[in-house]
Parts: structure tokens; C-alpha cells; sequence
């Protein structure tokens, strides 16, 4: 399976839009106040969806289908 090598953020929290280059040793450093733990809570947050559309099933089953817009409080996890 391949590593990620980057991550782009959009709109989240006070993110407007930022991309994070990956390597084998990543380290997220800044000043106090500076969006660290933002873009650490946005990848958290991406992995939950992704494992509740996982989990429910939702994943498109064709090549034009789209992935859901909503996800019910039920449905996360």
C-alpha cells in the first residue's frame, strides 16, 4: 500500500487552506496559537469519516458514484 505524502486541509475550524508534505519522519512545529492541533484534529476527524463510511457500507460501488453528503450522528463513530 502506498504512504501518503501530502495532506490538504480546507476549511476547517480556522484553517482556510493548507497542505502538509509527508515523509517518513513528520513532526507539525509552531508557535503557540499557531493551527497545530487544528490540522492534527482535522486528520483525526477525516479518519472517522472515512471509517464510518466503512463501517456503514456507504462506499460508491460504481466509478461514478459519489460518496455521501450527510453521515447521521447514528452512523458516526
Amino acid at each position: 500500500m502506498p504512504n501518503l505524502t501530502k495532506i490538504r486541509i480546507r476549511r476547517f475550524k480556522n484553517i482556510l487552506d493548507s497542505s502538509l508534505i509527508l515523509n517518513q519522519n513528520c513532526a507539525i512545529v509552531g508557535p503557540n496559537g499557531g493551527g497545530k492541533t487544528s490540522h492534527i484534529q482535522a486528520i483525526h476527524f477525516a479518519c472517522s469519516i472515512l471509517q464510518s463510511i466503512t463501517l456503514n457500507n456507504l462506499w460508491p460501488n460504481s466509478l461514478g458514484a459519489e460518496f455521501p453528503t450527510s453521515l447521521g450522528s447514528s452512523q458516526l463513530i
